[in-house]
């Protein structure tokens, strides 16, 4: 290879030399430095994305419970004790029935609720009513953002507060 190199003439081998070097450079900057930029351009939407979508949760959640959240009932008659009949009737109420798929036991007096496809700001309207009407607080959950803007997978274990 060193001996054909040594045949060509100067311009020859300077020509090879140079469109070497621009390639190299084209190769880097295609195969990492662009790959890296475009992926931190993506985390960066990301990011301001999920938190448009806890804002927007936060200032859901301050309309749907006003006043304070340390004052409310726990367990009045318009809750039911049965976690079923609780799930069941509240989730209609809050206009999530469509996107109800499952509920199940969490805990010792807890229960877990799936939602997919549903309205995030009714899912944090009806939280915020289950904790000021029933005494019902999230344990845990997550959420999942669908390509619809406002909708979401939910999976939310819900417990009873301390009395």
């Amino acid at each position: 290879m060193r001996a054909w190199f040594d045949s060509l003439e100067p311009r020859e081998r300077h020509l090879l030399v140079g469109g070497t070097i621009v390639l190299a450079i084209a190769a880097v900057w295609l195969f990492i430095l662009d790959p890296i930029a475009m992926g931190r351009a993506q985390a960066n939407e990301d990011v301001e994305r999920k938190q448009l979508l806890i804002e927007r949760a936060r200032e859901t959640l301050r309309a749907a419970v006003p006043g304070d959240a340390g004052a409310r009932a726990t367990g009045g008659s318009s809750c039911p004790q049965s976690w079923n009949l609780l799930v069941a009737t509240t989730v209609r109420d809050a206009d999530l029935s469509g996107s109800f798929r499952s509920n199940s036991p969490f805990g010792n007096d807890g229960q877990r609720v799936a939602l997919e496809n549903a309205s995030f700001d009714k899912i944090i309207v009806w939280l915020g009513r289950l904790q000021s009407e029933c005494g019902i607080e999230v344990n845990s959950g997550s959420f999942t953002d669908r390509t619809d803007p406002g909708r979401v997978d939910a999976s939310i274990a819900l417990e009873r507060s301390p009395s």
